[in-house]
């Protein structure tokens, strides 16, 4: 396999430059060819990056003629390389990556990925030909076999706020080299003798060259309050800051590694744009203590080692050198083994190198599974939520997925391709066929050639199943996410839908997924006889629904709640399955008992404008303490700051979201017995028979009257429930099983 690394300026000392020649030098098996195009002349390692063999050419782009001219001398270099795959590093390397490999007419024939090396930039201090250059990137921004971020953060912030479209995103954490970094005693001794610094001295390192985003005048105004302690400055530009008398600016050096040794603490005060920070991460493996700023994936790197500080606040940063300094020795070198074990554990470079080179052979060995799901609308939903939530759990590396929507203007549709998931909306209502819809729906499945569709709830399970039938499509699954449905209040066209259903089970279906056990075992009463039957529960995002102190506090801020105040809430959509009357009765009735409790409602439909819905809540008395909050997007904080959550259904329910994600945020549930609700809750919370107001109330009661102690246990086994029994990936994982 033959690979091309394209790059702005080979061998200085960033982090996408070190993360590079550690990739291309590290020892693998025959067969595997790498080169290096430089858009400029190296950096200060240009001599041993010669001599190590690496195959590397340089280009000239200072000046926009010269610019012109690269890309056509790299369109040539394209030809004569004649690579697999072209991998791109950063912002200019990406847009000339592009432009060249189309002119190189290898474009059919070439993987490109491109690199995105940060995360929020503050565009507005940099020169207009990078803001240019950034806008282009975007505008191109479908056109590469995929995106390699080095960080979470560094891949929502293209995609949400500079609206990169790609697809295909991967984010690999840059490795860094523990063997070259890592505290060498006599490198310290070396290196202290040289800069005139004596052992007893305290020493402040900071890794980075002078750029905006950097902010080295908070470091400087910093080192004015230290005057006995000496501050060391690396990177390019750094020489030509302000003179200070304790601060050594040592420009761009080709060794950091031994200059760590030499340090006693690592600073770093990025205002913006870190995306995985390599200076962090080295010093860590160095045996630093790190003070920096929450930049990127910075808190995740760090975990439980070193500090952070706002960005820009010298105060704060003087704070913690202070209370670092004041530890002996010993206790620093200690933090600093503890630092040295979070890399080696989690970010070594061996990591990284398997992960590009699996990346590489995955693109040429095989194709993503294309996946097409439909389903009835993207309107918030058990369902809905939890095809939203999968996306962002799938292996990019081996599927291509896109959407089907039946009705249009959902409101996830945006979140979907804001995780680079493409969203087709059918037109077609779901209680009465189109058959100019029904034909659009048919020619978009032929034109995107799935070699699966998996189907969500009734109506687009025949739908979906009989369009991906007639297009001959080999793999149908149906998605199943109800239990018993009440024939009072179910329409007619989805009783009969259903029966349809139960018809075709064994003719369009492949598998058939239930949501919950209950819901299997009813549809095999009512005749749904697949050959494969699966049952795989929703999934939390434990990352997302986790107890939160500080939302817990903001929401009752701001609906004017105090702390005190025991706060029962209820979620879900305004329909007759959510017995929402009945939540209101039991609330009027503990009201009589607890008067200082109040009542949180949301969901669609959940506002004063539903008339039906406040007059009840004005005919039980209860308007000063039920709050109307409708849609939020921001439940795992409403979750968290409630004492209790109601699921008081009484039907319709197969394995109910709302109940996970509140457990997952610590907040124990009181759920009639519907569905799955029971299996779920356990012995975290109450089950209760359903339209009994009674036997809400003294459920409610029994969770008010625990201690604080039994509260907090009863909120920790909730939490420990979900994470071992229905995570997210987890989840997502049984999903994948059925693709095969």
């Amino acid at each position: 396999m033959k690979v091309i690394h394209i790059i702005g300026r080979f061998g200085g000392t960033g982090g996408a430059e070190r993360s590079l020649q550690n990739l291309i030098t590290a020892k693998r098996k025959k067969g595997y060819t790498q080169y290096v195009i430089g858009l400029q002349k190296a950096g200060v390692d240009n001599e041993s990056i010669k001599q190590s063999g690496i195959k590397l050419y340089e280009l000239e782009t200072y000046k926009l003629s010269d610019a012109i001219i690269s890309i056509f001398k790299l369109a040539k270099l394209i030809r004569k390389i004649d690579p697999d795959v072209i991998q791109s590093w950063m912002y200019y390397a990406d847009l000339f990556s592009i432009i060249s490999l189309y002119i190189s007419g290898k474009r059919k024939k070439v993987r490109l990925f491109w690199g995105i090396r940060c995360s929020n930039l503050n565009l507005s201090e940099y020169t207009l030909k990078l803001r240019l250059v950034v806008r282009l990137c975007k505008y191109f921004s479908h056109l590469p076999d995929g995106i390699v971020a080095n960080s979470f953060s560094g891949k929502d912030y293209h995609i949400n706020n500079l609206g990169y479209k790609n697809k295909n995103w991967i984010v690999i954490y840059n490795g860094i080299d523990i063997d070259k970094y890592k505290h060498d005693p006599i490198a310290r001794i070396k290196l202290r003798k040289k800069l005139n610094i004596s052992e007893d001295k305290i020493v402040i390192s900071h890794v980075a060259r002078v750029d905006p985003m950097k902010d080295h005048q908070t470091l400087l105004n910093s080192a004015r309050d230290f005057p006995d302690i000496t501050f060391i400055l690396i990177g390019k530009g750094t020489e030509k800051l302000e003179s200070t008398e304790n601060v050594l600016k040592l420009g761009e050096r080709d060794d950091v590694n031994e200059l760590l040794s030499a340090s006693d603490l690592f600073i770093l005060t990025s205002k913006y744009g870190e995306g995985f920070s390599n200076a962090i991460s080295e010093a860590m493996a160095s045996e630093l203590s790190v003070i920096t700023t929450d930049t990127g994936d910075t808190k995740h790197i760090l975990e439980n080692t070193g500090s952070i500080f706002p960005v820009g606040n010298v105060k704060s940063l003087s704070a913690l050198i202070s209370h670092y300094i004041s530890y002996d020795k010993e206790t620093l070198k200690k933090l600093g083994a503890i630092s040295r074990d979070r890399i080696e554990s989690n970010f070594s470079l061996d990591v990284m190198i398997k992960e590009f080179d699996q990346l590489y052979k995955n693109q040429l060995n095989s194709e993503r599974i294309k996946i097409t799901h439909i389903i009835n609308s993207l309107y918030p939903g058990g369902a809905e939520v939890m095809l939203h939530n999968i996306f962002s759990k799938y292996d990019e590396k081996k599927y291509s997925v896109n959407v089907i929507s039946l009705i249009s203007d959902g409101p996830l549709k945006n979140d979907i391709e804001k995780k680079g998931v493409s969203v087709f909306e059918s037109n077609i209502k779901p209680d009465r066929l189109n058959i100019f819809s029904f034909l659009k729906l048919i020619y978009y499945i032929r034109k995107n050639k799935p070699d699966i569709i998996q189907t969500w709830l009734y109506h687009s399970n025949i739908i979906g199943g009989v369009a991906g039938k007639l297009c001959g499509v080999k793999k149908i699954i149906w998605s199943i996410h109800a239990s018993h449905l009440d024939t009072e209040f179910t329409k007619y066209t989805t009783r009969l839908i259903i029966k349809i259903g139960a018809l075709v089970s064994n003719i369009i279906p492949n598998n058939i997924v239930y949501v919950s056990k209950v819901s299997f075992l009813l549809h095999k009463l009512l005749g749904y006889k697949c050959k494969i039957n699966t049952v795989i529960p929703n999934g939390v995002d434990l990352e997302k629904f986790k107890p939160d102190t500080l939302a817990r506090i903001n929401i009752r801020n701001e609906l004017k709640i105090p702390e005190d105040t025991f706060l029962i809430g209820i979620a879900g959509r305004y329909d007759p399955m959510k017995d929402h009357r009945n939540f209101l009765l039991a609330a009027s009735k503990l009201s009589k008992v607890e008067p200082s409790a109040a009542y949180i409602m949301c969901g669609t439909s959940i506002t004063k404008s539903n008339q039906e819905l406040y007059d009840y809540i004005e005919e039980l008395g209860l308007s000063d303490k039920v709050y109307l909050l409708g849609y939020r997007e921001d439940m795992n904080k409403i979750y968290a700051a409630l004492d209790i959550v109601a699921v008081t259904s009484r039907y319709g329910e197969a394995f109910p979201m709302v109940v996970c994600e509140s457990m997952a945020c610590g907040t124990p549930c009181v759920v009639t017995d519907v569905g799955d609700s029971s299996y779920i809750v356990d012995k975290t919370g109450f089950t209760v028979e359903k339209e009994n107001s009674d036997a809400l109330v003294e459920a409610f009661l029994k969770i008010s009257n625990k201690n604080k102690i039994e509260k907090q246990k009863l909120s920790s086994s909730c939490r420990e429930r979900i994470s071992s029994l229905f995570s997210l990936q987890s989840i997502v994982s049984a999903y994948e099983k059925n693709y095969y």
